[in-house]
């Protein structure tokens, strides 16, 4: 992305804007973390959009929340969102989008690694900002905020890896990215 351009900011919008939607698809957990679509949709626009577009999508995506707009999961937002339990989740989405940007340009098992380092990353800024907020140890943090979680997390993967090429070819033919 070398230049500004009508083409680069509406990809960038409407990352950003289906981020915000995919996020109100939640299902809460007995612990008070929802599952949300969010960290299949997060990897996906880093692989469409590439490192740089995907990472300002989900820096534009964190300031609509941070000034209110209701873009977060059960259409919360305001900057209380990211000093809360699941705080570090939300911090960690640019990481994981500029790491699944990585990932498009590699095949195969290459990808798939860059894709659990950006799951990775966010995960352990979760459970930091959760164990911070909450003064809970390590072991409850794992248990509230990832164990649950990896069945589905591990779903949302393969289906990211399986897709994105696929996705991306189609949006480049249309023009879109």
């Amino acid at each position: 992305m070398n230049r500004v351009s009508v083409k680069n900011m509406t990809a960038i919008a409407v990352a950003a804007a289906v981020v915000a939607v995919l996020s109100q698809i939640a299902i809460p957990t007995p612990l008070g973390v929802v599952m949300t679509l969010q960290t299949f949709v997060v990897p996906l626009v880093g692989c469409l959009l590439g490192w740089k577009r995907g990472t300002i999508a989900l820096v534009v995506y964190l300031l609509l929340g941070a000034v209110g707009a209701p873009v977060f999961a059960e259409f919360s937002g305001g900057f209380h969102c990211f000093v809360g339990p699941t705080g570090g989740f939300l911090l960690g989405f640019p990481l994981m989008a500029m790491f699944a940007g990585f990932a498009a340009h590699q095949g195969g098992l290459r990808r798939a690694m860059w894709l659990l380092a950006g799951v990775v990353v966010d995960y352990s800024l979760g459970v930091a900002v959760f164990m911070l907020v909450t003064g809970s140890g390590l072991w409850a943090a794992l248990q509230a905020c990832v164990f649950i979680f990896l069945p589905l997390e591990a779903v949302k993967q393969v289906c990211v890896w399986v897709l994105a090429p696929r996705l991306s070819r189609v949006l480049e033919r249309a023009g879109a990215i």
